[in-house]
């Protein structure tokens, strides 16, 4: 299948996930004979859980690389 299609599917399932509505378009999709790689910036480790568990359950995925960051609150950067 061509590798522009798993990516468009990809995309398509983080699309539904209402946790990454806001951060979608920080979110690059690579894929590669069927092993996707996500990368960008989310607010939190469980919107980069989302996006792993939506792009897993997409077929044709064989295997994810979840390279997403996890944003600082302002909190944290303070802290530093």
């Amino acid at each position: 299948m061509s590798e522009n299609i798993v990516g468009f599917k990809v995309r398509v399932a983080l699309k539904v996930k209402p946790e990454l509505e806001d951060v979608i378009d920080r979110i690059g999709i690579e894929a590669v004979d069927g092993f996707v790689t996500l990368s960008g910036m989310v607010p939190s480790r469980d919107a980069a859980m989302a996006a792993e568990q939506a792009a897993v359950s997409v077929a044709d995925v064989t295997g994810v690389n979840n390279l997403l960051e996890i944003e600082q609150s302002e909190a944290a950067q303070a802290i530093q």
